[in-house]
């Protein structure tokens, strides 16, 4: 089978990860979130906690223009650079999924690249936050919200995609019905998209 890309985009606590986990395992390809950092660190010389911090999405990005800059160019640029470098790596070792960053534009010139973006509805993803990923907050509701807008921010700075622009996607899915039912859908899609 041909080699190809799933990259998913996903609204704060829509089980993007989730499913994106159990759609590599039901395909048998590799899965990359976490990774990406640690080869970005590795290949920068970034301490991977640092990087970590540095695109943790709860602080809207432009945030992070405020500190630290080097002599060539600004930290969020060289985080960005070293991290797309990783994205590009892991690309050219075989069909695998990848989980936010930006990696539907980083690999946009990839002959078999699948972009979907996952959504649910505001509610359910508060519902998500706090009784799934334990996030605590005094306003769920503003935490979720905050955390999409870093999101939304990261993707304008670094690439001409509108994060949440539907026309920059193959499949747009709502996840409020169910984090498996969603795997399945991808995965139809997935398996029909490879066959033309």
């Amino acid at each position: 089978m041909k080699q190809y890309i799933i990259a998913i985009a996903r609204e704060y606590a829509s089980g993007g990860r989730i499913i994106g986990k159990k759609l590599a395992g039901e395909l048998g390809i590799a899965f990359y979130d976490k990774e990406i950092i640690s080869l970005a660190a590795k290949e920068s010389g970034f301490s991977e906690e640092y990087l970590e911090s540095a695109s943790d999405t709860r602080t809207p990005f432009f945030l992070y223009n405020v500190y630290g800059y080097s002599n060539i160019m600004p930290l969020p640029e060289q985080i960005y650079i070293a991290e797309s470098n990783a994205v590009r790596t892991l690309a050219d070792k075989g069909s695998c999924v990848f989980i936010g960053r930006n990696a539907a534009r980083i690999l946009s010139d990839h002959e078999n690249l699948i972009k979907i973006f996952i959504h649910a509805p505001l509610e359910k993803r508060i519902e998500v936050a706090r009784d799934i990923y334990h996030d605590e907050a005094d306003n769920m509701k503003a935490f979720v919200i905050r955390r999409d807008k870093g999101r939304e921010e990261y993707s304008r700075h670094f690439s001409d995609y509108r994060w949440r622009d539907l026309r920059n996607y193959h499949l747009c899915v709502d996840s409020s019905i169910g984090f498996d039912a969603t795997a399945s859908v991808i995965r139809t899609y997935v398996e029909k998209f490879l066959e033309g």
